[in-house]
């Protein structure tokens, strides 16, 4: 994940599983829950409040991810 506006940029990487297509495109959805990620606690509500603080902010959300 990458944020970035005109003057400053963050960015987060891992090596976990990767999110197919179907999933970078919903993740931002409130309480979204992917099946890949069934097995682990949570609401979903975590990246949608992300992408609302990003729109606030006037900022700018890349993802890049490749499943495996």
């Amino acid at each position: 994940i990458s944020i970035r506006n005109t003057s400053s940029s963050f960015a987060i990487s891992d090596t976990g599983i990767g999110m197919s297509v179907e999933v970078r495109q919903r993740m931002c959805d409130r309480f979204y829950r992917s099946e890949q990620g069934s097995d682990i606690g949570g609401s979903g509500i975590g990246m949608a409040i992300v992408d609302r603080i990003i729109q606030l902010y006037h900022l700018q959300m890349e993802i890049e991810s490749v499943v495996g």
